[in-house]
């Protein structure tokens, strides 16, 4: 009974060895966190009012175990788009270029990264501004930036992507979102500037991931 007890408990002994060296963690096996990262452009595609518009910018991220990231990033428009700015009958309504540009947090997370396409979900959000350039010389075509037509914003972009696995070096994510612009209050002249209708929009993208992904 005795050689029986020793063998059972050394069976049991090596049995929750074998299960605890099995065990997986939120933060990588053996309680190690493995860290990475990755960076590269970011292409979108949204519309400002009822035209179309195409988002060009970049960012870089601290990637851990190949699952959770948090970075940075920036964007902003690099289409053309104008408003009419009316001087309040005083001079003829003329146009205002309108940059849109906005960076700040990039976080994300990413289900089953070891999948050659998996899926994942990540959310932008920062702080930018739209203002107009105020057109000026009718023989440069050239704007200027005027105060009076500048507003600070926020903006939230989440979104739901797919990601597909080239290299362990590089990465290609095609993710669908909504585009929300948060503190659009401007006034001139007693009247809005800005209507946030023109850039509450949906905004799709394609980001090239170029980083250690193994």
């Amino acid at each position: 009974m005795i050689i029986l007890f020793v063998v059972s408990s050394i069976t049991l002994f090596a049995q929750e060895e074998a299960e605890e060296k099995e065990m997986n963690y939120i933060f990588g096996g053996k309680g190690k966190t493995k860290v990475s990262g990755f960076g590269g452009p970011i292409m979108g595609f949204s519309a400002i009012g009822n035209e179309f518009a195409f988002v060009m910018g970049g960012g870089g991220a601290v990637l851990l175990n190949q699952t959770f990231y948090i970075g940075a990033f920036g964007e902003g428009i690099a289409t053309s788009h104008y408003y009419e700015i009316n001087e309040g009958n005083i001079l003829p309504a003329q146009q205002g270029k309108i940059n849109f540009g906005y960076g700040g947090f990039w976080l994300g997370y990413i289900h089953k990264s070891q999948n050659p396409v998996h899926f994942g979900v990540s959310t932008r959000l920062g702080w930018g501004s739209i203002y107009l350039n105020r057109f000026y010389n009718d023989i440069n075509y050239e704007y200027q930036v005027d105060p009076a037509y500048l507003d600070n914003v926020f903006v939230f972009i989440p979104q739901l992507e797919a990601e597909f696995n080239f290299f362990k070096w590089m990465k290609m994510n095609v993710g669908i979102g909504y585009r929300v612009v948060a503190g659009i209050n401007k006034e001139y002249l007693g009247e809005p500037l800005f209507d946030k209708k023109d850039f509450n929009k949906p905004q799709g993208t394609i980001t090239l991931m170029f980083g250690y992904f193994k």
